[in-house]
């Protein structure tokens, strides 16, 4: 039986602002850029097959398929829930990945990201970034229960954990099951140029954080206009030159930064 091609109003339109595939040092100089607008791929989780092309009549049916073919400056628009762990490719760029079910993300017909009914690495991210320039917007994350992260942004400047720098997350929600050890974004190393907007944090042990300075302490970040409800601690980030600005912090937490 053959697919029905998925209409095209029913995925987003990549939002304007996104990051151009660059790579830059902690001051925002252009080191490296790649130039020209990418690919869009396609992720349906529920009408989805494997070995499709990954078109809007032919989507994949997983995230890591998208992650496969993705490259430097393309989107990735998807429906359904992932219920997957991923690391992002190295030597990729500036990628958007854009929930596009066209629900709200409080909602349950918004696009998801969960960790694995069967089989989930605990500790292990949702989406591990190791490459400057991506970001993600419009759904909602609900991390491994286990220490786990939603978004762990890497810096080791080394051969696997590059630089995640110049990440950007917006009208994202990220809810825990229950405040056990769970994160929305997690920094480890020092990443730089994060701009977090408009997004909720909610039932996490925190809701921004990061784990280690290894390589820098965080500089730039943006962090505006966001909600955090109920976590043991919204924001632990010692960001220098940082701006938190407009956050509404509703869950008597501790926020440190």
């Amino acid at each position: 039986m053959g697919q029905s091609p998925i209409p095209a109003q029913a995925f987003a339109k990549k939002p304007s602002g996104m990051f151009a595939a660059i790579r830059c040092d902690d001051s925002g100089n252009v080191i490296a850029s790649l130039d020209g607008v990418g690919s869009t791929w396609y992720v349906d989780t529920v009408n989805g097959v494997a070995g499709n092309p990954g078109t809007s009549a032919l989507p994949f049916a997983t995230m890591e398929a998208a992650l496969e073919a993705v490259a430097s400056n393309d989107t990735i628009l998807f429906v359904g829930t992932v219920r997957e762990q991923l690391v992002a490719p190295l030597g990729v760029y500036g990628v958007s990945i854009i929930g596009a079910a066209g629900g709200n993300v409080r909602d349950d017909n918004g696009s998801k990201w969960t960790y694995p009914a069967s089989g989930a690495v605990a500790g292990q991210a949702l989406l591990a970034l190791r490459e400057q320039g991506w970001s993600v917007s419009n759904f909602l994350m609900t991390p491994e229960p286990t220490s786990g992260a939603c978004i762990k942004l890497n810096r080791a400047e080394d051969a696997v954990n590059p630089d995640a720098s110049h990440f950007k997350a917006s009208g994202m929600r990220f809810v825990g099951i229950d405040v056990t050890t769970t994160y929305g974004i997690q920094d480890v190393g020092g990443c730089s140029n994060i701009i977090i907007e408009n997004c909720e944090f909610y039932l996490l042990t925190t809701g921004l954080y990061n784990s280690s300075t290894a390589i820098a302490v965080p500089l730039r970040w943006q962090v505006l206009g966001n909600r955090f409800l109920q976590n043991t601690n919204d924001i632990i980030v010692p960001s220098s030159y940082g701006v938190f600005e407009g956050n509404r912090h509703m869950s008597s937490a501790a926020t440190e930064v």
